[in-house]
């Protein structure tokens, strides 16, 4: 990425300003080849209030309807409308994890997944949607993992929900309200040492 390999020569002038801070979040968002480390290095020439506006674009905001109708494979390969999914019997909250079974880091979340779907059950809803192509890899890899009941696959990537919330890195959380509303486009992993305290807090909000 030559971009990335000349940031730091740009004129002094650029940084810090609106127009350096649009264009790079543009180019993060329309690049799919950017790599988590790409992505880092971008971000540090992007101010603080600009990155925030972007990253939490869709926070408040309630999910439209063409994405709760939209639909996406179950563990058994039926299609399930987005709004059944994110539908609740009394859990305050839905947190999605957002992953692949090529993607390391998303495999190295899955022990503090469990252990926070233990501690949180009654009052989070949990939900894995796998972005693999490869639908058989992941059935495959379900049936030694993990159970089926709230694992889910999109593997079209211009699926709505994908485009919506512009999923170009994973492991990605999502967090929502029983109201189909957004709290958090991209919230703290389970590993993350911040992740109690903030999960506590909303559902102290909620």
């Amino acid at each position: 990425h030559h971009l990335i390999d000349n940031l730091q020569f740009l004129d002094k002038k650029l940084f810090k300003t609106e127009a350096l801070d649009g264009f790079l979040l543009d180019y993060m968002e329309n690049d799919n080849t950017l790599s988590k480390n790409d992505i880092d290095i971008m971000k540090k020439y992007i101010r603080e209030s600009s990155l925030k506006k972007a990253t939490e674009k869709s926070k408040g905001k309630v999910l439209s309807k063409n994405i709760l109708n939209s639909t996406i494979k179950d563990a058994k390969l039926n299609e399930v409308a987005i709004k059944n999914i994110l539908s609740v019997k009394n859990e305050k909250l839905i947190l999605v994890d957002l992953w692949a079974t090529w993607c390391v880091p998303c495999l190295k979340e899955i022990p503090n997944w469990k252990i926070a779907q233990k501690k949180y059950s009654d009052k989070i809803k949990f939900i894995r949607i796998s972005i693999d192509n490869d639908q058989k890899k992941w059935s495959l890899f379900l049936k030694k993992d993990i159970n089926d009941e709230s694992n889910y696959i999109i593997s079209n990537s211009s699926h709505p929900f994908i485009k919506y919330f512009e999923i170009n890195s994973i492991p990605r959380f999502l967090l929502f309200n029983n109201k189909f509303e957004v709290i958090s486009d991209d919230f703290d992993r389970p590993s993350d040492n911040n992740f109690d305290t903030k999960i506590k807090a909303i559902l102290d909000e909620n």
